[in-house]
């Protein structure tokens, strides 16, 4: 008899070199596979990026929605909140940044800048400990409320994995299984997430990239290294895959010019750098 397995993800975008390394055919072989996604689309990554609900539905497989509860932006913003304030206060007590105020500007600037002068506050007036315990309470108050996210008795519960604070949804549905007691997997998606995150929030187990993940998750979350697996990147196992192709066919495929000269662009994650960079390429290209 086959095992059940349900894989949770934020959006099914998520779900694309789990389908490009061929994992979900893998998988399905072996065992019933159920997904249950927070939204089914992205709207700013669906122009970008397959959904694979085509895929979900021509082969008959059971896939459902979030369902919003009451309240539910408040939600959000208060697990945004709970996300944030752990990270700031992780990263303060590693003494990662030289203050409290650089560890606060490092986590906010980007995704919270609204908090700033909210943690700057309580750090300033060290409440931020008595503000943690208020966060938490009201937090784990409204998780009881949506404790039937896995509705079946699953064997295993699988996250396509990100460290993000973009909703509440991965934190409940691993809440709900460990409150079932379904043990949970995590697939790292992507290389930062892990070094630069923070959340008292994980699977029971993770598939990592690389040794500095692993390294990480077990100097800085203190996780044991039964529970981490380095199996490496889907994405570069994706790669592996795709048809190759000359070069010459590759620029005229991209329309571009076989005497022009190509500069590959990796960004580092840094976002302020890389904007100064594209702008210095662009003057650079309407120079020429």
């Amino acid at each position: 008899m086959k095992k059940n397995i349900l894989i949770c993800s934020y959006n099914s975008s998520n779900l694309v070199d789990f389908y490009n390394t061929g994992l979900i055919g893998k998988l399905k072989e072996k065992y019933n596979i159920d997904f249950i996604f927070e939204r089914e689309k992205d709207a700013k990554a669906y122009q970008f990026k397959d959904t694979y609900l085509g895929e979900l539905k021509k082969e008959n497989i059971y896939y459902k929605n979030f369902k919003r509860i009451p309240f539910q932006n408040f939600f959000n913003s208060l697990f945004k909140i709970k996300f944030f304030s752990n990270q700031i206060y992780k990263f303060v007590s590693l003494k990662r940044y030289r203050s409290f105020k650089e560890a606060i500007y490092s986590t906010l600037c980007i995704e919270g800048p609204q908090y700033i002068l909210l943690f700057n506050f309580l750090y300033s007036f060290r409440l931020h400990k008595v503000f943690d315990i208020i966060v938490d309470g009201l937090y784990k108050i409204l998780s009881l409320k949506n404790l039937n996210l896995i509705e079946q008795n699953y064997d295993l519960v699988i996250f396509p994995y990100k460290i993000t604070p973009l909703s509440n949804f991965i934190d409940q549905c691993i809440n709900e299984a460990r409150h079932k007691k379904i043990k949970t997997f995590g697939v790292q998606l992507n290389w930062d997430n892990l070094p630069d995150r923070y959340t008292k929030n994980l699977p029971d187990y993770l598939s990592v990239l690389g040794q500095q993940p692993f390294d990480y998750l077990f100097t800085t979350y203190f996780i044991s290294p039964h529970r981490i697996f380095t199996n490496g990147s889907l994405k570069v196992e994706s790669f592996e895959n795709l048809e190759k192709i000359e070069k010459k066919i590759a620029r005229k495929k991209l329309n571009i010019p076989e005497e022009k000269k190509i500069i590959a662009f990796v960004p580092s994650g840094d976002h302020f750098d890389e904007i100064f960079i594209l702008k210095s390429l662009d003057k650079k290209s309407s120079a020429t």
